[in-house]
């Protein structure tokens, strides 16, 4: 919960919404840099999980799924809000590592504020060497409120009103199972990209000493070919990803 506030602040990003679970999160945000975001959430969850020695099989993976319309956003806000109920025995606005009771509710004026706390005692409670809001509360037991990082009214007027957040709250059962099915598939179609980046990346230090990123064009298009020809068949678009290649670049190769 913590490192999703500090990151999102740290990458001049806005949180919307966000669960935790023992197994995944989702967050919904809003800027310019969701990919700056990722990368800093990934390197401290990594970084903490490996200090603690429970990282778990194949580590800590990350998926980032643009929001094209107003309708979506409501539904990815609703989503992520009810989320818990897969594992919650409760309602949503019970369950502490989410948003809680924080849409259109009586938000309680709670927490101590990080003005009251020395720059020492930040440290050790946040592990953060980044500067945040003073105004920004923690509960006793070091929890970042969502009440400081997340703008409530904001989200209310993207509703309009508590009834059309009723509204979306009680949505159809194919329609959640709709949308589990596009967080899916979105995270394995990323999980491919990833993968087959990684793939490259090895290729691209064995033959040219140097990470895929910055090696010339002329040089990913010939490990885009070893991989081919080594039988790594997917969709065009994602392998041209996963190489920082266009379509038309992978078009040559075909």
């Amino acid at each position: 919960m913590n490192s999703v506030a500090i990151c999102a602040y740290a990458s001049e990003m806005e949180v919307i919404c966000l669960e935790v679970n023992d197994t995944h999160l989702h967050v919904v945000l809003r800027g310019d840099f969701p990919l700056r975001f990722k990368s800093k959430l990934k390197r401290r969850i990594t970084t903490w999980e490996k200090r603690k020695e429970s990282l778990p099989h194949g580590g800590f993976f990350l998926a980032c799924d643009g929001i094209m319309t107003r309708e979506e956003l409501l539904r990815k806000i609703i989503y992520t809000f009810r989320n818990c109920l897969d594992f919650f025995n409760g309602a949503p606005w019970e369950y502490r590592w989410g948003v809680g009771n924080l849409y259109f509710a009586n938000r309680a004026n709670e927490g101590t504020p990080l003005r009251e706390l020395s720059l020492r005692e930040r440290y050790r409670i946040l592990a953060c060497r980044h500067e945040l809001p003073l105004e920004w509360k923690i509960s006793n037991d070091g929890l970042i409120l969502p009440s400081s990082y997340i703008d409530a009214g904001k989200v209310e007027r993207m509703f309009g009103s508590v009834r059309a957040f009723l509204a979306f709250l009680f949505v159809r059962r194919e329609d959640e199972a709709y949308m589990k099915q596009q967080f899916s598939k979105n995270y394995l179609e990323q999980r491919r990209i990833e993968d087959m980046r990684q793939h490259a990346n090895k290729i691209s230090h064995d033959r040219f000493g140097h990470a895929l990123k910055v090696v010339p064009l002329e040089s990913r298009l010939e490990i885009g070919a070893v991989m081919l020809k080594n039988g790594f068949a997917t969709r065009c678009e994602s392998f041209a990803k996963a190489l920082y290649l266009t379509k038309e670049d992978v078009a040559r190769l075909l």
